[in-house]
């Protein structure tokens, strides 16, 4: 219940409809359906935590993931990531897969 702009009760057919200002408010109900309050915590996951995150949560149902890139990872100028691991007993590279041979500096 709520009061009209004379201070008489107003008693509405449902709780959808409300006064505001003497304007009648509708709520719409595609507002409050499942899809619509996943993708707005889907939107705040991303806010808050980034986008990494919020697919790493939203994969786990399918029990696939996909993890946020470390923060010492290597990047390019143009912003491209590339995965390097080093075995310094071999002398070999692997980036992005690929084998690189390197050689050694006579001063080690």
């Amino acid at each position: 219940m709520s009061r009209d702009s004379t201070g008489a009760f107003v008693d509405y057919l449902t709780a959808d409809v409300k006064r505001a200002g003497g304007a009648l408010s509708f709520l719409h109900r595609d507002r409050l359906c499942w899809w619509s309050r996943l993708w707005l915590w889907l939107a705040e996951c991303i806010t808050v935590y980034g986008i990494g995150f919020a697919v790493h949560v939203w994969l786990q149902r399918d029990e696939r993931f996909i993890d946020q890139k470390p923060p010492s990872e290597t990047r390019f100028e143009n912003g491209t990531r590339t995965n390097i691991a080093e075995s310094s007993a071999e002398g070999v590279r692997f980036v992005d897969g690929r084998k690189i041979e390197s050689r050694r500096s006579p001063l080690r």
